[in-house]
């Protein structure tokens, strides 16, 4: 009979052992919900775009943004990142710049509130943008070690939301490759 209560004893430890892992994974699973429900769901892709019809083709830079998240949020402002290192050289430290929109009807106008899957996209022609960027001041130009070995710009695309969110992601090739082939052309 002894063995019978050991048995049972046994069975019933595992099934209070499982109980409790089965609990910690709920309270788990709870947690990560409520965290990613809150926490804003932006999509960003800066790249080259070309409007056609209409007799109108454009070549613009377009920031498309949506939200893949649950809460709806403000777009507050786009721009850019380039550099390499957040600390070292000053040639190859992160450099940032605002970008302001087109007034276009093609073009969302900033600050713009985004609701649950929807999706914004703020467009600059691409010869407004060369023309408003000068190659001496620009972000843009080639960055260089010891003044001849040239490593590029490494860009990325910036959005900055009204809780202070940012998203940070690198610039398609194809445009990537238009802004440094302008820029290094001198």
């Amino acid at each position: 009979m002894d063995q019978m209560i050991l048995f049972w004893t046994k069975i019933g430890a595992i099934g209070q052992l499982v109980g409790a892992l089965a609990t910690f994974c709920a309270v788990l699973v709870s947690l990560y919900v409520v965290i990613t429900e809150r926490r804003e769901g932006i999509k960003l892709v800066v790249g080259q775009r070309m409007i056609i019809g209409g007799g109108l083709n454009l070549d613009v830079i377009s920031f498309q943004i949506t939200n893949v998240g649950a809460r709806p949020f403000v777009i507050n402002s786009i721009g850019w990142r380039t550099g390499w290192f957040k600390r070292g050289p000053k040639s190859l430290r992160y450099q940032w710049g605002f970008q302001m929109g087109d007034n276009s009807p093609l073009s969302t106008q900033l600050p713009h509130i985004l609701q649950q899957g929807q999706t914004a996209s703020v467009t600059i022609p691409m010869n407004m943008f060369f023309y408003n960027n000068s190659k001496e001041k620009s972000l843009f130009h080639p960055r260089k070690i010891l003044n001849f070995i040239n490593v590029g710009t490494n860009m990325h695309g910036v959005v900055n939301t009204a809780l202070g969110s940012v998203k940070l992601v690198r610039v398609e090739t194809v445009l990537t490759k238009i802004i440094e082939d302008h820029y290094s052309s001198e």
